[in-house]
């Protein structure tokens, strides 16, 4: 869908319908390009980088963090 077609879907659509996209790939894969590259396009998605929430549990040394 181009941006126009899914702005006006998703206003149409009830604010409790909610959408994910995963993106999955080996390191260095480009996988934080590609999600710079749909958030430019589609501002209302948010970025989770889940090797970004791993590592700041390992520098905060919480139970996970100390568990990796």
């Amino acid at each position: 869908l181009s941006q126009d077609e899914t702005t006006s879907t998703s206003s149409s659509s009830s604010s409790s319908c909610a959408h994910s996209l995963l993106i999955l790939g080996k390191p260095g894969g480009g996988k934080g390009t590609i999600s710079g590259k749909i958030l430019s396009d589609f501002p209302q998605f948010r970025h989770v980088s889940t090797g970004d929430q791993l590592r700041q549990h390992v520098r905060n040394e919480t139970k996970l963090g100390l568990e990796a």
